[in-house]
């Protein structure tokens, strides 16, 4: 079970739910569920029916290198071994025991079968487009404190779902939100200049004048809760709107499932849309300037 030691000076914004409790009300489990996640909640799941060889996954170690940091399945399951790279990754991964390899093939298409049933299950009122999960199996952190901005600026929610696979605890610092890290600094930082900004890129920007990037690490002055998240433990959090910080962890399963963000309860939790209402709520003289 995950151990957390908050911060008296950032909002305690956890949320334990118990997989057992949606028997018989699933309906309502999922409402609760999709309430906390929408409204930047992180939700530790206990209880999540997901069957995993911890044991044969732990087996696995990946060849350090940012290149292998973040893997698709295709790694696992359609390996390109044309590419040096790839090929002296797999060979490091594996050697010469293709029984080894099989054994991790099936237990991958396995979980990553059951993470995308379980992300069906849990927002099934979603409109998913893609249903990506990475595997992670190189040592990570410590990292510098952030809010995750992805590749594309289009107004896309993501459904995160982290499994803790590794046989130590993953150590895991969260800090202030999205919405309390912009009326920190709006004002001294001109962010109403980045009005015309996608949400994506909104928090690139902040990110670099909240915490500075890797140069700030440990000094960006901002208190945090510590979290410890021991193997199988399960959590979902939307990374764009909980700056976190990993300090050390290595195997890990994460979802970055795409869903229209027309399709979410609520019409205002998408990226873009809660940009646009800091911007109302922080920034009234741009506002009204816009209209």
């Amino acid at each position: 079970m995950a151990r957390i030691e908050l911060s008296p000076n950032v909002d305690n914004y956890f949320e334990r739910m118990d997989w057992r409790e949606s028997t018989g009300n699933l309906p309502e489990f999922r409402e609760t569920l999709i309430n906390h996640y929408e409204s930047g909640k992180v939700i530790l799941l206990e209880n999540t029916p997901f069957k995993i060889d911890y044991d044969l996954l732990n087996l696995v170690t990946i060849p350090e290198g940012r290149r292998f940091k973040k893997l698709t399945d295709r790694f696992f399951l359609q390996p390109k071994l044309y590419r040096l790279a790839d090929a002296q990754a797999f060979l490091a991964t594996f050697g010469i025991n293709p029984a080894f390899y099989l054994k991790v093939r099936r237990e991958v298409q396995s979980v990553n079968a059951q993470v995308r049933e379980f992300g069906k299950t849990l927002f099934s009122t979603y409109d998913f487009l893609e249903w990506d999960v990475s595997w992670r199996f190189t040592h990570t952190g410590p990292e510098d404190l952030h809010l995750d901005s992805f590749g594309s600026n289009e107004d896309f929610q993501y459904v995160r779902i982290f499994i803790n696979i590794d046989d130590k605890p993953r150590i895991w610092n969260v800090s202030h939100r999205l919405d309390e890290l912009t009326k920190r600094y709006y004002e001294s930082g001109h962010l109403g200049e980045l009005r015309d900004l996608s949400g994506n890129e909104f928090c690139y920007k902040l990110n670099l004048l909240a915490f500075g990037g890797m140069e700030r690490a440990g000094r960006d002055g901002h208190d945090r809760h510590v979290v410890e998240l021991e193997q199988g433990d399960v959590w979902l959090c939307d990374s764009r709107v909980v700056s976190h910080q990993i300090v050390s962890g290595q195997r890990l399963v994460a979802s970055h499932f795409k869903v229209d963000a027309g399709s979410l309860r609520n019409p205002n939790a998408g990226i873009d849309a809660r940009v646009r209402h800091l911007h109302d709520l922080y920034g009234p003289g741009q506002a009204a300037q816009a209209s």
